[in-house]
Formats: structure tokens, C-alpha cells, sequence
């Protein structure tokens, strides 16, 4: 299997080695604020590998499944508390993402990037309960649609 990416100032197929996947598995964190952040997949080999990695059909169901959970039941363990109000306000979008990720069309890198960070990310605005969740979420609906 092979990547787009950019090398030497164009874009080419490079093979999706056994040694990149690994390293965009150890690197996940980074390469998923890195593309939150905006970095095109096609930046690297490294984010193309991540990129097609993060918005395959099974790891979309995997992440809807986790979004799903934070609505429907007891909230998750974690060593920062979630805000189960922050939560219920939330909610709506939660499940509209949810059933985003649940579709069968493509999804956009970045989106999925930023919701992985959200989700992660113990002093972000799903931890807070001053923050800005709600339009988080927005935002990451919107970025899970192809440009």
C-alpha cells in the first residue's frame, strides 16, 4: 500500500513501510495536533500514514462507539474528571458527530484529528467546565467534512 505525499517539493506515491507505520503509531499525539492544527496529510509521509490510518471506516465506528459512551452511561475513568453537566449540554453534538463518524462517506483527517485531541487532552474544554465545548464541537463537525 502507498501514501501521497510531498517529496522533494512535489507530491509522489511513497510505499507505507512497516518502519513509517510504526513510528506514525508512536507519534500519534503530535500527528493528530499537528493535523488539527491544519497540516495537509500530504506534508509527509508520516501524516499521510497517520491520516489514512485515523479516518478508516473501523477507527471512525471505534471513536463513534467512545463519543457515544460519554452520553449513554456512566462516564469514563480518568484522572481529570469529566463534567457530566458539560456533557448533557453537549449532547446534541456529541451524537451529531457521532453519527458523522458512523457514515459510510469520507471523512476529513483533520476533524478526526481534533476530535482525538479533544478527547485526550485532560486541560481542554471537555475537562472544563468554563470552556468552550459546545463550539468545539461545532468546529469539529464542520472539519470532519472534506474540503
Amino acid at each position: 500500500m502507498s501514501v501521497i505525499a510531498q517529496w522533494h517539493g512535489s507530491l509522489e506515491h511513497r510505499p507505507r513501510s512497516l518502519l513509517s507505520r510504526v513510528r506514525a503509531l508512536v507519534l500519534a499525539s503530535g500527528l493528530d495536533h499537528a493535523l488539527a492544527n491544519g497540516a495537509s496529510p500530504e506534508a509527509s509521509v508520516l501524516l499521510a500514514v497517520h491520516a489514512q490510518r485515523i479516518v478508516c471506516p473501523r477507527a471512525c465506528r471505534a471513536l463513534a462507539a467512545t463519543v457515544r459512551r460519554l452520553t449513554t452511561g456512566p462516564l469514563p475513568r480518568s484522572t481529570v474528571p469529566i463534567s457530566s453537566a458539560l456533557i448533557h449540554s453537549a449532547a446534541v453534538n456529541l451524537h451529531a458527530i457521532a453519527a458523522r463518524l458512523d457514515t459510510n462517506g469520507p471523512i476529513a483527517a483533520r476533524g478526526v484529528a481534533a476530535l482525538r485531541v479533544l478527547l485526550s487532552d485532560g486541560s481542554g474544554s471537555l475537562y472544563r467546565t468554563n470552556g468552550d465545548l459546545r463550539y468545539r464541537l461545532i468546529r469539529i463537525l464542520a472539519d470532519l467534512e472534506p474540503a
